[in-house]
């Protein structure tokens, strides 16, 4: 039978979670751990730290992954690579961008079929590189549609519709999501991920102003993409946010656009940060974002 703790259940076309790896919301890998030192150097798409994966290994992954649910045969009704690797090089940075997969699976016989996948995703884990940067996303045929109460299932389909198909066909391809309902689900995510990273601020959960400061940066991240989304920029992926978040609002008083550049280079280990500051500031910009979707 399967452990109910392997896979964390989602809501309705948001799917299961059947394994996601890393730090924090966005499954941040090794270089993002804080017992790193930081790096110094610039941001570029060859950019592999120490420990690290190459292009290569992604595409191990990825192989190994179709090979593995291609048992499931006719249960899968498609599998979708999708994110910052399905747009190749340019996009990701090895070692640093996560993979993900959008599964679609028939809805008959349900748990035998989460069985069969979770002893699959069971064979990932034992890679120590491989594991942080997985991440695969289970949902039932049947559950496909855009909801405006279930943000993160709504934008995590809106991409896979846009992804690499790896198996079967997609089925998200005439899947609707009315611009009236990205900007409901993208301004849920803000308003979350600001309510979450205050709840760490006054909880501290455990974590010393390292970790406060890297949760903080994944928060601006987040919102910062989120945004960007509500803004009708929904094919951005992670790579791509301090570059066009200056374009797009560098000359912007409502908040500073330097802070997802800060946020972004602190998560890759390649720039030193003042932890207490850096809280400081990480909430400021998630707070300015909230306040201005508020205002639209």
């Amino acid at each position: 039978m399967v452990n109910p703790s392997k896979i964390r259940p989602g809501l309705p076309s948001q799917g299961n979670s059947i394994f996601e790896g890393g730090f924090g919301s966005s499954n941040a890998p090794l270089l993002n751990n804080p017992i790193f030192k930081p790096l110094k150097g610039d941001i570029h798409k060859d950019y592999v730290g120490e420990n690290v994966l190459s292009t290569v290994e992604y595409t191990v992954i990825k192989k190994k992954m179709v090979n593995q649910l291609a048992t499931l045969g006719d249960r899968v009704k498609g599998l979708i690579l999708y994110g910052s690797i399905a747009k190749g090089d340019g996009f990701y940075i090895p070692g640093e961008s996560d993979i993900d997969f959008y599964l679609v699976v028939d809805g008959d016989d349900i748990l035998e079929t989460y069985e069969k996948i979770t002893r699959i995703i069971e064979g990932f884990r034992t890679e120590p590189l491989f594991a942080p940067l997985l991440d695969l996303r289970v949902v039932e045929e049947e559950d496909i549609r855009p909801q405006p109460y279930n943000a993160l299932g709504t934008i995590l389909a809106l991409g896979a519709s846009k992804g690499e198909v790896l198996l079967g066909e997609n089925v998200l391809q005439d899947v609707e999501f009315p611009g009236t309902v990205i900007k409901e689900v993208t301004k849920a995510l803000i308003v979350n991920s600001y309510v979450s990273y205050t709840d760490i601020l006054t909880g501290g959960h455990g974590l010393d102003p390292y970790g406060i400061a890297l949760e903080g940066g994944e928060h601006v991240l987040a919102c910062a993409h989120a945004y960007l989304a509500y803004e009708g920029e929904t094919e951005r992926v992670r790579y791509e946010l301090p570059e066009i978040f200056q374009q797009h609002y560098g000359n912007s008083t409502n908040f500073d656009a330097d802070t997802v550049l800060e946020a972004h280079r602190y998560r890759l280990g390649i720039q030193k940060i003042d932890p207490e500051e850096f809280i400081h500031q990480a909430f400021k910009f998630c707070k300015a974002i909230k306040k201005q979707i508020s205002h639209e």
